[in-house]
């Protein structure tokens, strides 16, 4: 029994291969390069032009916070186009859907330690629009963060929620095992704020404390 081979479950079983990303692309490159030598004898040096034009294109996309901002970028429904969706949470909260403590709080929170911690190199270097503009923040902080029935009655309480939500997010992100942590970070605070309630509930006029 001592032979059979162990199962191992991580929460990304390729992050424990030996592939990287480099790799996986280098082994694409290699298999595109006799098709493009193939279309190049069919077509001539135009093919060759076109698919370095291509290259240039593709690779522009992806850099600038500004793509990241207007939602030049791919990804998952939510985590482009973060213009878009600030523009609809401001709308909510002009209307008084909902309140502006939460996303303000959790967005700063994420801000101030994604420029102190999200650095590769060390401390206070971190880029924040990628923090920002990237992944399911936005989303986050202005529909998920923001439930009526899930987050803080009080005042108080919406300040501390955002706050400890952007805490989460931001160590979920640069320690844990998830390159994104959002999600996680909103529902671990949804089981406090019973508590966070009960804390900053305000004291009834008159009500003496009790000995």
């Amino acid at each position: 029994m001592a032979d059979n081979p162990k199962f191992i479950v991580t929460p990304a079983p390729h992050l424990k291969g030996r592939y990287s990303i480099p790799k996986i692309m280098y082994a694409v490159v290699l298999a595109l390069i006799p098709e493009l030598v193939f279309a190049t004898y069919l077509f001539g040096p135009r093919a060759l032009i076109l698919t370095l034009i291509a290259v240039q294109t593709i690779e522009g996309l992806y850099s600038g916070w500004q793509n990241m901002f207007w939602g030049k970028i791919g990804g998952c429904i939510g985590e482009t186009s973060a213009a878009l969706i600030i523009l609809t949470g401001l709308i909510l909260i002009i209307v008084r859907i909902v309140d502006w403590r939460i996303p303000v709080s959790y967005i700063g929170t994420v801000a101030l330690l994604g420029w102190m911690l999200g650095g590769e190199t060390g401390l206070f270097n971190g880029n924040v629009a990628f923090q920002l503009f990237t992944g399911g923040l936005m989303l986050g902080a202005f529909f998920m963060a923001t439930d009526m029935v899930t987050s803080p009655i009080t005042a108080k309480g919406r300040w501390i929620f955002g706050i400890g939500a952007g805490v989460l997010t931001v160590l979920i992100r640069r320690f844990g095992g998830y390159p994104e942590g959002v999600s996680y970070s909103i529902l671990l605070m949804n089981i406090t704020v019973p508590l966070i309630d009960r804390w900053t509930k305000p004291r009834t006029f008159g009500e003496v404390k009790k000995k």
